[in-house]
């Protein structure tokens, strides 16, 4: 018996969850197992139990079939949403990899801003896949209850259903209602095949957004990693930075030291060079008024020595002459002696003849008479004149010993002023100035002295020998004219001879000649030392005025290096600056009022003030290549010495491939620091064949032996592979110079550096030179944008002139050497103009004009200037 049923009896409560928040059904992700065992199980149930089919209400079948439509396309909506936000996200990463290293400022907040958005986003699609799998759970759970659960249990007893079921008219609304079932049956099937599609499918969306996610993720970690590394790049930037700041700064104040010190210096070096030279004024007026008085004085003592030189030679005539007339004197006291002997005999021949006749005895005594009055008459007269003579004489005597006396007390004055005028010079001071100002009364003697020689070298005799020969011919005089006054006493007379008297004489006159003798010794000696003293002061002198000369020659070298050091600093401070806040976006912008003409259109072309920020081809990576300084071997030093026995000059040459050879400056000094940096802009090829040639380059040592003379002295390889291996950084090392027979000369500091490739993101404003020449900046650039002239003033623009004369005292780095000169500057951000080169010039003329049409604009030109750099 079969018992009537209402239409919802077999409906089961259902919970209506609706929409949740971005209009997807919540799920949960489960297996393909779970969902075939799922299927089969409740197809059997249905095929067990084809009543079942009954039971689910119409309207809630169809509900179910809308809601699963509606979620399917909610979700292929947001999978395709999902998927171009994916696909936008790793564009733009790619861009961000093969973007350039080298800008960091507007790239470092792009790439801030696009780390937040994916960090957002993925916040957002976690919220998202938490929310879907909450709704897949609840529809699972839901689908499994609607599965499970059925009113009543499965009974056997169809066989009486089915025969009642034969029953004509009362059955018949059942059986539609069975088959109306039937067909809300299969509906609610065929709904739940695409409900199981449709897990499938949004299983498999969740498994991309999985792996989407992961790549998110991956990206996300390595752009943080990116960005980490170039956080440390830059604070390693700026720490070397602070310390190269430090460092100048504390050199600049070591220096400002120095020169203060050095200022301080000369100033005491002046004040004392002027305080010796008013001392030496004062000193030199003082012994010029003492030079004076010794002149005068010695004139003086010269003129008393010759007058008591021809006192002395009167004298010693006087003396000979008293000898002759004591001669004289002593053989009229014979003949006196002998006329009384013959007296005598006379009267005693008288006193005997008495006896004689008277006449014989008259006449005897008339003779007798006769002759004692003649002989009477001539004595008298004799001895008169003699005892005159003898008073003169002993007058003359008297005086002669008179003088002799002045002579001596002035030759005790003579010595005493002597004595004093050593304890004089005793002190060294005041006889280096005596001496210095004795220097004109000593030039004096020595003219006197060369008269004197001249007159001894004509005689062919000495000073001693002349003064002897004139003393031998004044006594010779003044001996013949005394015997030509005597004649007449030497016929019967006899020669007192006094040697005791002349044995004085000549004592004294040999006293008079040694002190003399002495004298002239002493000014001779006193010449040679004033002859030394004059030339070691000139000596000392010339070593002031050397000195002078080379303290004023390093305080210019070093006021030059200052300034050269100076413009060095500021440059780099400006490029430090640029660096730091615009390396990325620096932009060339030509004022809008120049004009080119058109023959001169061709060579316009941008400066790259720095290659490493310069644009270079897309796939070119640029290699640096820096020389720092050199150090010898003791027999590296011995062979250079050998070469030039001055100072040491040198550099180094090296060539990269099949680029143009490089040089480094002329250092000189036993450790030279060349400080010189060459770029390479490399593309793969060439990395490929330095490869392959070992990754190494040949450098050589040379000496430079003035102008363009050189000689090398060694060679040795410099390693790249470190460089090429580490991309980005500065790879150190050192170069070991041996030469030809393999002896070590000496090793080379350097280091290298080799980029990453440059991106194809920059092609679109790249600028290219016209030849590929690394380390040298170009004086052009080349460029689409200035293919018209700007002509903003209206009609015919202005012309400005700009003219180079010369240069007045130019000097080149090496003494001895001429610079070869050249001007160069640039006008705004025109192209650079160059002069011709002179050379071997310290003075050039170069009368180089250049002509610029400019439009008739003002702006710029009343707030700016130009450089002119030689």
């Amino acid at each position: 018996m079969s018992t009537v049923m209402d239409e919802t009896a077999t409906d089961l409560p259902v919970r209506d969850v609706g929409l949740m928040r971005g209009g997807l059904m919540p799920t949960v992700p489960d297996t393909l197992r779970d969902v075939k065992t799922w299927k089969k199980h409740h197809v059997t149930k249905t095929k067990a139990d084809p009543q079942r089919l009954f039971r689910f209400p119409r309207e809630h079948l169809e509900d179910l079939c809308l809601r699963l439509q509606e979620e399917n396309s909610v979700l292929k909506q947001h999978t395709g949403t999902q998927e171009q936000r994916l696909r936008r996200m790793s564009t733009r990463l790619m861009r961000l990899r093969q973007a350039r290293h080298g800008s960091s400022g507007v790239k470092e907040r792009d790439m801030e801003e696009t780390i937040q958005e994916l960090e957002a986003r993925v916040a957002m699609l976690e919220s998202q896949k938490s929310v879907l799998q909450n709704k897949l759970s609840l529809a699972k759970q839901h689908i499994m209850d609607l599965g499970g659960r059925t009113p009543y249990k499965y009974s056997k007893e169809g066989g009486v259903r089915r025969a009642a079921q034969t029953a004509p008219a009362r059955y018949g609304p059942s059986l539609e209602d069975t088959r109306a079932e039937m067909e809300r049956f299969r509906c609610s099937v065929t709904e739940q095949v695409r409900a199981a599609e449709l897990e499938l499918t949004a299983k498999a969306l969740r498994d991309t957004l999985r792996e989407k996610e992961r790549e998110i993720d991956d990206t996300v970690r390595d752009m943080r990693k990116k960005q980490a590394d170039r956080h440390r790049i830059t604070i390693r930037e700026n720490v070397d930075q602070i310390r190269l700041q430090k460092q100048l700064s504390d050199k600049s104040t070591t220096l400002r030291v120095t020169q203060e010190k050095f200022n301080d210096l000369q100033e005491a070096y002046e004040i004392q060079l002027e305080d010796t030279q008013r001392s030496l004024t004062e000193s030199q007026g003082a012994l010029l008024v003492k030079v004076e008085e010794l002149t005068e004085q010695l004139k003086q003592e010269r003129q008393r020595a010759l007058e008591l030189e021809g006192q002395l030679s009167t004298t010693s005539l006087s003396l000979h002459t008293v000898d002759k007339l004591q001669e004289q004197i002593s053989d009229l006291e014979g003949e006196r002696d002998l006329i009384k002997e013959n007296y005598d005999t006379l009267l005693d021949n008288t006193l005997s003849v008495q006896s004689h006749p008277d006449g014989m005895v008259g006449q005897h005594r008339e003779v007798n008479q006769r002759r004692e009055e003649r002989g009477e008459n001539i004595d008298s007269k004799d001895i008169q004149r003699l005892e005159e003579m003898l008073r003169e004489e002993r007058g003359e005597r008297s005086r002669l010993e008179l003088e002799k006396e002045k002579l001596r007390r002035e030759k005790e004055i003579l010595e005493e002023r002597r004595e004093r005028e050593r304890e004089f010079s005793g002190s060294r001071d005041e006889d280096e100035h005596l001496e210095h100002k004795v220097l004109q009364y000593r030039e004096q003697i020595s003219v006197l002295q060369d008269k004197l020689d001249s007159v001894t070298m004509v005689f062919d005799m000495s000073v001693e020998d002349l003064s002897d020969t004139l003393l031998q011919i004044k006594a010779f005089r003044m001996q013949q004219e005394s015997r030509a006054g005597l004649e007449f006493l030497w016929a019967d007379g006899k020669e007192d001879d006094s040697p005791r008297e002349l044995a004085n004489i000549q004592a004294v006159h040999a006293e008079t000649v040694l002190e003399l003798q002495k004298t002239r010794n002493l000014l001779l000696l006193e010449h040679r030392i004033g002859k030394d003293l004059q030339e070691e002061l000139k000596t000392v002198n010339q070593k002031m005025g050397n000195e002078r000369e080379e303290m004023r020659r390093r305080l210019t070298e070093k006021n030059k290096l200052l300034s050269k050091k100076a413009l060095q600093i500021n440059a780099l401070q400006a490029q430090l600056k640029e660096l730091a806040y615009s390396p990325r976006n620096f932009k060339r912008t030509v004022p809008l009022q120049y004009t080119w003409p058109a023959g001169h259109q061709e060579l316009v072309e941008p400066i790259d003030e720095d290659l490493s920020h310069s644009p270079m081809m897309p796939g070119e990576s640029l290699l640096e290549i820096h020389l720092k300084a050199a150090t010898f071997t003791p027999a590296g030093l011995r062979t250079l010495g050998s070469v030039c026995g001055e100072d040491i000059v040198t550099f180094c040459t090296y060539t990269l491939l099949d680029f143009e050879v490089h040089s480094t400056p002329l250092v000189s000094g036993c450790q030279p620091e060349y400080g010189f940096t060459s770029r390479y802009a490399l593309t793969a090829r060439d990395l490929g064949r330095l490869g392959g040639q070992g990754s190494s380059v040949r450098v050589e040592l040379h000496q430079g032996l003035g102008g363009v003379r050189f000689v090398t002295h060694g060679s040795g390889q410099m390693s790249l592979m470190g460089a090429i291996k580490r991309r980005g950084e500065c790879v150190g090392g050192r170069v070991n110079i041996t030469d030809s027979e393999g002896a070590f000369v000496g090793v080379v500091d350097f280091w290298v550096r080799l980029f990453d490739p440059a991106g194809p993101d920059r092609a679109s404003d790249r600028r290219t030179a016209p030849q590929r020449s690394p380390g040298l900046v170009s004086l052009g650039w080349q460029d689409d944008g200035h293919q018209e002239l700007y002509d903003y003033g209206g009609g015919i623009p202005n012309e400005l002139v700009v003219v180079l004369d010369r240069c007045v005292g130019l000097n080149s780095r090496w003494p001895g050497l001429l610079p070869d000169a050249y001007l160069t500057y640039r006008f705004y951000d025109l192209p650079p103009h160059v002069s011709q080169t002179v050379c071997s010039s310290a003075e050039p003329v170069f009368s180089d004009t250049t002509s610029y049409p400019l439009a008739v604009s003002a702006d710029v030109l009343l707030t700016s200037g130009m450089m002119v750099w030689k």
